[in-house]
């Protein structure tokens, strides 16, 4: 009883969509895998979009490989796509953040397992 109250205590505080999200994953569980898939794709088509118009690094990735967000029409396609490595991430940071259309952000640093950190912000 405790925990419940003190967690919607601290999302009311810190992020109160977490219930938006929590109630549509719980309405995903009981859809068909077709419906599955297609929320999928529109999911990633619109991250692409938006990484596209809002991200210098990431407009200019895709354009030099000729990748549009609205040519990626399939699941399938998605694995066309090259991948970012840590490394690209590292040297561009500040060409990737996004830091617009957030409330808060807060400064993220990893652990450096591979031996160099990564700092970047993120949201809630």
């Amino acid at each position: 009883m405790i925990k419940r109250i003190i967690f919607g205590l601290t999302q009311y505080l810190y992020n109160r969509r977490i219930s938006d999200h929590y109630l549509r994953l719980k309405q995903s569980e009981s859809w068909e895998l077709d419906e599955l898939r297609h929320y999928q794709l529109l999911s990633f088509r619109k991250l692409l979009s938006w990484t596209y118009r809002e991200s210098p690094f990431y407009r200019e990735f895709y354009e030099s490989r000729k990748i549009r967000p609205a040519a990626i029409t399939s699941l399938e396609k998605m694995k066309q796509l090259p991948v970012v490595t840590k490394d690209m991430l590292r040297v561009n940071r500040e060409r990737i953040q996004i830091r617009r259309g957030f409330r808060k952000l807060y400064f993220t640093e990893t652990s450096g397992t591979t031996g160099q950190s990564l700092v970047f912000y993120r949201d809630q």
